[in-house]
């Protein structure tokens, strides 16, 4: 929604597959396409294509770590929705606490090529990092939902100094716990 209007209609289409290669170790492959149509220009809607590659591992103390890469191409009539992006991200959940808490840390990086935007000359590209810290209360829990609290904070460098930011945010929401 813009202004009470819808702005955007998009079909996304995604397939993956798990490959367990050991007793504790889990491969994620996936690819996606979505297709974005704006319903404000139809120079700014969009195709996206994406793939990601994701590990995780769990240890005999039940601590678990995960990590990844992933890359997507939005192509565009819009020099500013055209973009190359390319990431990596790394999480870790300690072994069970005293406390009947799940706090699990996570931080990704990435990089944003936005190769047919030039401003004054400068072609923009943002470098972005996010730090994350997520608490599941398992405990809590009402038919099966458990209450969850997220921090993070991220901070963005671009080569076009308008678009770099710093962001700090806090979410309260539900986790499935079945």
């Amino acid at each position: 929604w813009y202004g009470g209007s819808p702005l955007s209609n998009y079909a996304r289409a995604s397939v993956g597959q798990d490959y367990n290669i050991s007793k504790t170790t889990l491969v994620r492959a996936r690819i996606g396409l979505e297709r974005q149509n704006r319903l404000d220009s139809d120079s700014a809607s969009a195709n996206v294509a994406s793939v990601n590659l994701d590990m995780r591992h769990g240890f005999k103390n039940r601590a678990l770590v995960g990590y990844g890469v992933s890359a997507r191409n939005t192509s565009s009539q819009s020099n500013v929705v055209e973009s190359k992006v390319v990431g990596a991200h790394v999480s870790y959940t300690p072994p069970p606490l005293p406390i009947d808490v799940v706090p699990t840390f996570s931080l990704n990086l990435e990089r944003t090529e936005y190769s047919n935007l030039n401003i004054n000359g400068v072609q923009r590209s943002d470098e972005r990092a996010r730090a994350t810290v997520s608490v599941l209360f398992p405990k809590i829990n009402y038919y099966g939902f458990a209450p969850t609290v997220n921090v993070s904070a991220s901070k963005t460098k671009s080569s076009i100094p308008i678009y770099s930011t710093r962001d700090l945010r806090m979410n309260l929401g539900f986790k499935s716990t079945f």
